[in-house]
Formats: structure tokens, C-alpha cells, sequence
């Protein structure tokens, strides 16, 4: 069987993209024969390139036409708690409360400093769940990573912070969260949520 390989940046593979802005919201350009295809996605996170490329691939294996393509991709709406974005009275909010892990936590904290945004940023993270024996190591380095940025504010959720005693707020349960941003209302702010489902920060989306 022969191998499909996809990629960025790199025109000799079966399906390859460049991405074409700094938004929120990821947007790429992809190449069929000589034609450009500019995709605007309603995914938030350069972190979804990847996945809208092989999505790209399959559906030119499968000969699907590339205007369907660019098409589907653009009316994808995520409505999981996944790569969402929300604009809500008082803030706008990044919503990826679905899955953590070291890797895609420190992504989404890379590209939400990236973001341009008058406002002034907040983050509100969940533990990462079911890291076994690493599980305090990858939070220590999740604390240290937040230390060397310049956050307007940090709300931290879960035992594993809680144990750390970080200088940052920090919550054993996400109703804990609510109660104090029910009390001290959190507004104008570009706020991202990100941590395990388990954690259930899209329980705090009503209080923001």
C-alpha cells in the first residue's frame, strides 16, 4: 500500500499547507495541482493545523473536490469544550476544557501569549490528569512556565496544584472557582480555559 504523507510547507507531499495568519481562529493555505485554497476555520490554535491537514489528505485520497474541502473545513464549528472560542458580556474566552496533558497544555499557553489582544490575558487551567509518577514533576514545570509570563491573572483548579501551594489562587474543585468568581467577578479579559475533562472548568464559562 502506498503511503500518503502530508505536511507543512513542503509542495512535493501528497497534501501540504502554510498557515496565513496570527488569529485566534487557525487559517491556511493549501495547493491543489496550481490552484491556492485559503481555509478560514472556525478552530482555535495553530495546534489544529496539523489535524486540518490530514483531514485535507483523506479527502483528496478519496477524490472529494477541493472547493468541498476548503468548504467543510470552514463550517466545522467545535461544540465539545474543544479549540472554542466565546464571546460572552463581560470577556472573551478561549474554551479547550475537554483534554490536558504537558504537551497540549504548554501549546495552547504558547499560542494564547501569541494572540493579539488589547486586553489585558487570564488564565484559568485544570490539572492534567493521569500523569502516574510525573504527575508532580509536569506540574512543578507547568508553574514554572507561568511564572516566566506576564498573565493579568492565573485561577488554578485541582489537587495537584492545590499540593503545591503555588502563588497563584488555587481551587481543590471547580465550584470553589465559581464561588470566588461570583464574589470577584472576572471582566475585560481575553480569559483561556484548558485543563482535563474531569476537572469540568466548562462548569465556569457561566460565571465569565
Amino acid at each position: 500500500m502506498d503511503r500518503i504523507l502530508y505536511g507543512r510547507n513542503n509542495p512535493e507531499l501528497f497534501a501540504s499547507g502554510t498557515l496565513s495568519a496570527k488569529t485566534p481562529f487557525l487559517e491556511f493555505d493549501w495547493c491543489f495541482f496550481e490552484h491556492k485554497h485559503h481555509v478560514k476555520t472556525r478552530l482555535v490554535g495553530e495546534f489544529n493545523f496539523d489535524n486540518a491537514l490530514a483531514a485535507v489528505a483523506i479527502g483528496k485520497y478519496f477524490g472529494i473536490n477541493a472547493e468541498f474541502i476548503s468548504a467543510a473545513l470552514e463550517e466545522y464549528a467545535p461544540k465539545n469544550n474543544r479549540s472554542q472560542f466565546e464571546r460572552t458580556e463581560r470577556n472573551d474566552l478561549i474554551i479547550d476544557a475537554y483534554n490536558a496533558n504537558p504537551t497540549s497544555m504548554k501549546a495552547a499557553l504558547e499560542f494564547f501569549v501569541k494572540i493579539p489582544s488589547e486586553l489585558p490575558k487570564a488564565v484559568i487551567l485544570g490539572e492534567m490528569k493521569e500523569l502516574g509518577d510525573i504527575s508532580g514533576e509536569e506540574h512543578r514545570n507547568l508553574l514554572k512556565f507561568l511564572s516566566e509570563q506576564s498573565f493579568d491573572k492565573v485561577y488554578l483548579v485541582g489537587e495537584a496544584f492545590d499540593k503545591m501551594s503555588p502563588d497563584y489562587p488555587t481551587f481543590t474543585t471547580v465550584d470553589e472557582l465559581i464561588n470566588e468568581l461570583t464574589v470577584n467577578p472576572l471582566t475585560d479579559h481575553y480569559i483561556l480555559l484548558k485543563g482535563s475533562h474531569s476537572v469540568h472548568l466548562e462548569k465556569a464559562i457561566e460565571s465569565l
